[in-house]
Order: structure tokens, then sequence, then C-alpha cells
């Protein structure tokens, strides 16, 4: 169930998981005050506690939120429609981080659908 409408902001996202101790750079598809989906060919298992860290265009300050994976996608064959990543709900942000992050994407548009950068 999405809370938020989805932004096609495209990012550097830094994420820390129980796997490994030094964050790792993910590159951000989309993004929402509750949540990101990241690109990525070996997504964490769903249920996976992170930490994401990004910043946003405009903003001097690093927002650190835990999150937790709740999709992963991986496209079997080379015509299967979507991208590999997942799909990563924060967990921790308040009120406060929300109504920043959603004043600093008003202006970005949501993604451009995969069928659509396809045919591009």
């Amino acid at each position: 169930e999405r809370f938020e409408v989805r932004k096609g902001f495209r990012g550097a996202v830094d994420l820390v998981a129980g796997l490994w101790d030094q964050p790792v750079t993910y590159l951000c598809e989309d993004l929402s005050p509750r949540g990101t989906f990241l690109r990525t060919q070996f997504p964490l298992s769903i249920g996976e506690t992170v930490v994401c860290s990004f910043r946003l265009p405009g903003s001097k300050r690093e927002f650190d939120l835990f999150g937790k994976v709740v999709r992963v996608e991986m496209p079997r064959r080379k015509g299967d429609r979507g991208v590999s990543g997942m799909g990563i709900r924060f967990v921790d942000a308040s009120a406060r981080d929300r109504l920043i992050i959603r004043s600093r994407l008003r202006k970005v548009p949501p993604p451009v659908p995969v069928q659509m950068r396809r045919a591009a």
C-alpha cells in the first residue's frame, strides 16, 4: 500500500546492512517520504533492516533513516519488464523528516515507467 506519491529522484543512497559494516552506495530509482527503490543486481532479503543515508537537492542535511526491505524485484529473463532492485520502507522517519523530504521533492516529477524508458 502506498501512502505517498513516488518521485523520480535519481541519486546516491548509502546503505548499511547487517551483512556488512561499511556503507555501500546504491542508485536510487525513486523516493518518497516513506521509502525508496534502490537498483541492484544483488538485493537483500525481504525483512532485512538497513540504514539509508542520502542528501536531497538543495539541502545540506543528510538524512539517516532506518528502513526495512519490503519488496524485491528480479526479472528472470531478458524480455521481462522491470529492473532488479529492492524497495525499502523507512521505519523511523519522523513527521518532520517526512515533511522536509516532501517539500524538497515537490517539483520533482514521478518516475518514468520502465516501458517508456526502453522505448526511448
